[in-house]
């Protein structure tokens, strides 16, 4: 879209962005494969561990590997982004497709964050070592979209899978700000 002296020269219809995004592979890059909602954690390792065995037990993976590989990787990398969000990534050599887990605590826990606020809200980004570049575009598209706050608003405030699978991939609203 071009504006010049005030006057609007060219436009993108939604609908048309929103194929042309589908088609490049847009909304598979923030494709949440599970959600989890109301988790009783008290703190990190024991979300760490819960992660886990969920990517182990869909990806026939050893489940303290994977915790090790995530510990290890939030040991190097603070993966809070703030308002009590974190988003743990982790690139693993045995796992055959990427895999993103979104999980809602009942109550917020330390997390080490850069802002000093626990977290409620985590989204895990797990990839094949080989798939480091769509890891990269999936992760960074996935900390956009929870940066809007009126979205992970919604997604507190809900406890239904479905819902949230719709506030993330609607085409009118939230998909289109990432």
């Amino acid at each position: 879209m071009y504006i010049q002296g005030g006057k609007l020269l060219n436009t993108v219809c939604v609908r048309d962005l929103t194929m042309l995004l589908n088609s490049i592979g847009f909304e598979r890059d923030i494709q949440i494969d599970h959600i989890m909602h109301d988790i009783k954690a008290t703190n990190k390792k024991t979300v760490f561990k819960m992660l886990s065995d969920k990517i182990a037990s869909e990806h026939n993976l050893d489940s303290q590997l994977v915790e090790e590989e995530l510990i290890i990787h939030e040991a190097k990398t603070n993966s809070t982004i703030g308002e009590g969000i974190a988003i743990p990534d982790v690139l693993l050599s045995n796992i055959r497709n990427s895999c993103t887990i979104l999980v809602g605590l009942q109550e917020p826990i330390e997390f080490n964050s850069l802002d000093g606020e626990p977290v409620d809200l985590i989204c895990l980004v797990a990839s094949p070592v080989k798939d480091k570049q769509h890891h990269l575009r999936r992760l960074s598209r996935i900390t956009r979209l929870l940066r809007n706050s009126e979205l992970t608003n919604k997604i507190r405030e809900t406890s239904d899978s479905e819902t949230i699978q719709a506030l993330v991939h609607n085409p009118d609203g939230w998909m289109m700000a990432a």
